[in-house]
C-alpha cells in the first residue's frame, strides 16, 4: 500500500515562503523547533485551538505560536492561519477549513485605515446600499462609524 504524502507542511510552506517573503531553508529551521512545529501539529490535529501566528523573531529567523502566546510586539509582517469551523485539518479540507492572512506591526493602525478608505466608502455607496431600507443603511453606517470611533480611541490608549 502506497504512503500517503501529508500535504499540509507543503501547503504551509508556499504561503510562509510567500507571505513573509523568506526561503524554504528559513521556514524548514523553524520546523526544526519542537515549540513550533508541536504548535502548528496541533493546530492541525486540535479540533479547539483555532488560530496560529508565524512571524518573524529576528532577521530570518520564523517561530509560531497560538494566540495565546503572542508577543507584545512585532518586528515586522505576522501571518495568522485561522480555522473556519472546530474541525481536525486533513490534505482534504485544507483550502476550505483554514483562512489565512496577514498583518503588519501596527494592526490597529492598518485596521482603521482599511476601515476608513476601504470599506466606509464601499458601505456608504447608494450602488451597494440597492435593496436596503433606508433605516437599515443608516444604522449599519451609523454603526461603522462608531466602530472607527473606537479604533481610534483604542489606538490613542495604546
Amino acid at each position: 500500500m502506497a504512503e500517503q504524502v501529508d500535504l499540509r507542511w507543503s501547503w504551509l510552506s508556499q504561503r510562509v515562503c510567500t507571505m513573509l517573503k523568506t526561503t524554504p531553508d528559513k521556514y524548514q529551521a523553524m520546523l526544526m523547533k519542537d515549540e513550533a512545529r508541536q504548535c502548528i501539529e496541533q493546530f492541525y490535529v486540535d479540533q479547539d485551538m483555532m488560530t496560529v501566528i508565524i512571524y518573524e523573531i529576528a532577521k530570518g529567523d520564523l517561530n509560531a505560536v497560538s494566540h495565546q502566546t503572542l508577543p507584545a510586539k512585532f518586528k515586522k509582517k505576522a501571518i495568522y492561519l485561522l480555522k473556519v469551523n472546530h474541525v481536525s485539518i486533513s490534505n482534504d479540507n485544507l483550502d476550505t477549513e483554514i483562512m489565512f492572512g496577514d498583518f503588519g506591526e501596527l494592526p490597529l493602525e492598518n485596521l482603521s485605515a482599511i476601515s476608513q478608505e476601504v470599506f466606509l466608502p464601499m458601505m456608504c455607496n447608494p450602488l451597494n446600499q440597492e435593496g436596503w431600507p433606508e433605516v437599515i443603511c443608516k444604522e449599519v453606517t451609523d454603526n461603522f462609524h462608531k466602530f472607527i470611533a473606537n479604533v481610534y480611541v483604542t489606538i490613542g490608549q495604546t
